[in-house]
C-alpha cells in the first residue's frame, strides 16, 4: 500500500527526500495530512478509491517506525466496530502490502483530503484524547454519503475482491427503561445500535419519554459508580467521563446495571435493564418496541409533585384541576405516541416535528 504524505506530515515524522509520484494507484493508495487542534495533532488518512477516512490523534515522530502497524490496527478496529466479520477483516488486511511512503502534488487529491478533514470538524466534540484511534468518529464520518447514495463503508465493502468480499453483521441492544413514580410505573422498551454513544442514548431517552432536553442529565454505571455526561457542563466535576466518547458496545459489555438521571432538580431516575443483544445482516435503526404509562410533564416537581399533579388532573372536582390544566397547556407537554416516537427515532428529527 502507498501512503502519500503532505509536506507537514513529512516534517513531523522527520522524513527526508521521498519521491513525488502523481501516477496515482487509487485502489492501494491513501493520503494523510494533519493539523493541530487544542494542542493535539490530528491525522486524517483518506483512501483515494473509496474516500474511506481514519482519524488518529497524538502520533509522535518516533511512531513512524510502527506507523504501518498503528494504521492497520486503527483500520481493523473501525471495520470491526462497523460490523464487518473478523475473518473478512483479517483477510482484507493481509491483502495490504508493506506501506510505502511517497508524496504527491496532485491538487485534486490534496483538495479531497482537505475537504474530508473539514468534514471531521463536525465530530470533534466526540474526540477522545486518551486514545490514538478515534473509532466513534471514524464510524460516523464513513457513514456519511459522499459519492451519490453510497457511504465510504459501502464503497470499501464493494471494492473488496473475492474471496474477501466482506459481510457485515449489525449489532444492537434491546433495553427496558423504567421510571418508578410511586403509584405509576412508566417504562419503554427500545432497540439501540451498538455503535451509538451514551450521548445518543440520552437523545433517544428524550424522545421515548417526551422530555424536552431542558435540563442537565447524567448516566451512572451502578457496577463501578462511574458517571458520564457532557463534561463542559460540569466544570467542577473532574471525575465525570464524557458520554460522547463511549459507545454502548463498550458501556453495556457484560450487561451492567445503568441509570439515566434527567433534571437534577426533579431528579427523574430511569433504570436501564439490558435485555439482550440483537444481531442482523441488515442495518438496525433505533426502535421503540413496547411502552406502558404516559409521559411525565417537565418541571412537575419530581415524584411528589407528579403525584399531586395526577390527583388533580384526573379529578375535575379537585381545587387545583383547572390550574394544572392551564399549566399543562403552556408546558409543551406531549402524550406518548409510539408511531410518532418511532418516526422521530428513524429520521433522527426532533420529536416536536411530528406533533405539528
Amino acid at each position: 500500500m502507498i501512503l502519500y504524505m503532505t509536506k507537514k506530515v513529512q516534517d513531523h515524522f522527520n522524513i527526508k527526500d521521498i519521491d513525488a509520484h502523481d501516477a496515482l494507484d487509487h485502489e492501494s493508495a491513501w493520503h494523510v495530512t494533519y493539523e493541530t487542534y487544542n494542542r493535539r495533532k490530528l491525522f486524517t488518512f483518506r483512501h483515494l478509491d473509496t474516500n474511506f477516512t481514519l482519524l488518529m490523534q497524538g502520533l509522535r515522530p518516533k511512531d513512524i517506525a510502527q506507523l504501518e502497524t498503528i494504521f492497520k490496527s486503527g483500520l481493523k478496529e473501525t471495520l470491526l466496530f462497523a460490523g464487518f466479520l473478523p475473518d473478512d477483516v483479517d483477510a482484507y488486511l493481509k491483502t495490504l502490502n508493506k506501506m510505502t511512503f511517497l508524496k504527491t502534488n496532485n491538487r485534486q487529491v490534496i483538495a479531497d483530503t482537505t475537504k474530508k478533514k473539514h468534514d471531521l470538524y463536525l465530530y470533534f466534540e466526540r474526540l477522545d484524547l486518551t486514545k490514538t484511534h478515534q473509532t466513534i468518529i471514524n464510524h460516523r464520518i464513513n457513514n456519511q454519503r459522499s459519492r451519490g447514495t453510497k457511504t465510504p463503508f459501502d464503497c470499501l465493502q464493494e471494492s473488496l475482491k473475492q474471496p474477501h468480499k466482506a459481510v457485515r453483521s449489525y449489532k444492537a441492544f434491546e433495553l427496558n427503561i423504567t421510571i418508578d413514580a410511586e403509584t405509576q410505573k412508566v417504562w419503554r422498551r427500545v432497540i439501540i445500535p451498538a455503535q451509538h454513544t451514551l450521548d445518543d442514548v440520552h437523545k433517544i431517552m428524550q424522545k421515548l419519554f417526551g422530555w424536552t432536553d431542558s435540563h442537565l442529565h447524567e448516566f451512572v454505571n451502578l457496577e463501578n459508580n462511574c458517571t458520564y455526561g457532557i463534561t463542559e457542563w460540569f466544570v467542577d466535576y473532574p471525575e465525570l467521563k464524557d458520554s460522547r466518547t463511549v459507545s454502548i458496545e463498550d458501556a453495556f459489555k457484560g450487561f451492567p446495571r445503568w441509570q439515566y438521571i434527567y433534571d437534577l432538580g426533579d431528579y427523574w431516575v430511569h433504570d436501564i435493564f439490558i435485555l439482550h443483544a440483537v444481531n442482523s445482516p441488515k442495518p438496525i435503526l433505533p426502535l421503540c418496541t413496547g411502552a406502558t404509562g404516559e409521559n411525565i410533564p417537565e418541571d412537575v416537581g419530581g415524584v411528589g409533585g407528579y403525584q399531586d399533579y395526577l390527583a388533580a388532573i384526573h379529578d375535575k372536582t379537585h381545587e387545583d384541576h383547572a390550574a394544572y390544566q392551564d399549566w399543562l397547556s403552556t408546558s409543551h407537554y406531549t402524550s406518548f405516541d409510539m408511531e410518532r416516537v418511532n418516526a422521530a427515532l428513524a429520521s433522527n428529527l426532533p420529536l416536536s416535528f411530528f406533533y405539528r
